[in-house]
C-alpha cells in the first residue's frame, strides 16, 4: 500500500501533524521535536510547537494555501477516541494514527471514518517490552506510514535527542522506535 502523505508532501510540499493524549508526558513532545529535527535534516522547513508540528518543502512553493487541519492525527490515548470531536481537525484525505491493540478496521468502523487512512499500532506494549516511551512508538508507526521520513534519519535523530537528555535511554528509545515502525498495521 502505497501512503497517501508521501503523494500529498510530494506534489504540495506541506505537512501538519497533531497529537492527542499525553498531556503532561514529556516524552510526546520530544516525539515531535524529534520528528521536527528529522525533517529539517530531510530538506523541509519544519517546527514543532506543544503538540502541533508543521514542514513545508524548502524547494516547492505551493500553488494554493494548504487545506486547514491536520494531515496526520496521532492519538496516544484509546480512551480520546469515544470524543466526538477527535477527527475535527483532520484533512478528510489525512491519516489517523491510533495507540491500540485494536485492528484499524474497528477503530475506522468505531468512527465511521472512511476516507482516509487508519492505523494502529501497540504503543503501550511496545514501550512497556522495550523500555522506552509510548510516544516514541506511536512516531515510528506515524513515521512509516506518512512514507517520507527517512528512518535512518529519525533513528539518528531519535539516538541524539535521548543521548543528550539521559544517555542510558538512548538504546531503549531507539528499539520502541523500531517496533513501532515494524509492527504498525494499516
Amino acid at each position: 500500500m502505497l501512503p497517501v502523505l508521501k503523494r500529498v508532501v510530494d506534489l504540495v510540499g506541506d505537512f501538519r501533524m497533531q497529537v492527542l493524549g499525553g498531556e503532561g508526558d514529556p516524552e510526546t513532545e520530544t516525539a515531535l521535536a524529534i520528528l521536527a529535527e528529522t525533517l529539517r535534516r530531510q530538506g523541509y522547513q519544519a517546527a514543532a510547537r506543544g503538540r502541533e508540528m508543521e514542514a513545508r518543502r524548502w524547494d516547492r512553493v505551493p500553488p494554493a494555501p494548504p487545506p486547514p487541519g491536520a494531515d496526520l492525527l496521532m492519538v496516544l490515548e484509546e480512551r480520546l477516541l469515544d470524543r466526538e470531536e477527535v477527527l475535527a481537525g483532520v484533512n478528510p484525505d489525512g491519516i489517523l494514527v491510533v495507540a491500540t491493540d485494536r485492528p484499524p478496521g474497528a477503530v475506522r468502523r468505531q468512527l465511521r471514518w472512511y476516507s482516509g487512512t487508519v492505523a494502529a499500532v501497540d504503543a503501550e506494549a511496545l514501550a512497556s517490552a522495550l523500555g522506552g516511551a509510548p510516544a516514541i512508538a506511536a512516531l515510528g508507526a506515524a513515521a512509516r506510514v506518512a512514507g517520507f521520513v527517512d528512518p535512518e534519519i529519525l533513528g539518528i535523530c531519535t539516538w541524539v535527542a535521548y543521548d543528550r537528555q539521559l544517555p542510558y535511554a538512548a538504546v531503549s528509545a531507539v528499539r520502541t522506535l523500531d517496533a513501532g515502525w515494524e509492527q504498525v498495521v494499516y
